[in-house]
């Protein structure tokens, strides 16, 4: 019976070096967790807040996109043999050199309030006719971010064209931002 007591006395005394010897452990490990989860906000606000990729992927200015249309209806057709260049624009202009054509990017000049583009298209005769497409718009500047900069979108304010082949041109969305759409819809006769 004493044996038992003393079994008994000893476990209290050993429970109790033990949560003491946990209290100080948690106590410190407590401490421990407190300056590491420190350290590991400020380096992930560092990261976060002081830190880009240091570079942007966006273009510098949007695009409007045209697409070409069978006159009179809402078909695409996609021309071939098609040569597009910028009239009056400085250095290299030329988009497209006599290929088939879905969708057409018109970049337009931020230093004006126009762009003029020649756009040539094979004939099947083995001919080709030339038109004028001319876009007037407003560059409008933007803040996109830091890695970014300034950008601009443009507000397109009328299209005039010649008509040697192409029939019409509807402005189907004014506003040309980075989002790919239809801004311009250009019909073309069917033969």
């Amino acid at each position: 019976m004493v044996f038992l007591h003393i079994s008994s006395y000893i476990a209290k005394v050993n429970r109790h070096k033990l949560m003491s010897s946990c209290s100080y452990v948690l106590k410190n490990k407590q401490t421990d967790l407190v300056s590491l989860c420190t350290y590991v906000l400020i380096f992930c606000s560092l990261c976060l807040v002081g830190c880009g990729d240091g570079s942007c992927y966006d273009n510098g200015s949007a695009v409007p996109m045209a697409r070409f249309y069978q006159s009179g209806t809402t078909t695409q057709v996609n021309p071939t043999g098609m040569t597009v260049s910028a009239i009056g624009a400085p250095g290299d202009t030329l988009l497209v050199n006599n290929a088939t054509v879905s969708d057409l990017h018109l970049p337009l000049r931020v230093s004006t309030g126009s762009t003029q583009w020649l756009m040539t298209f094979a004939a099947s005769d083995g001919t080709t006719v030339t038109d004028t497409v001319t876009i007037a718009y407003h560059p409008v500047e933007y803040f996109a971010s830091v890695e970014c900069g300034a950008m601009y979108y443009f507000d397109i304010t009328g299209v005039t064209h010649t008509d040697n082949m192409i029939d019409s041109v509807v402005v189907s969305q004014p506003r040309v931002t980075h989002v790919d759409q239809v801004n311009l819809r250009i019909y073309l006769p069917t033969n």
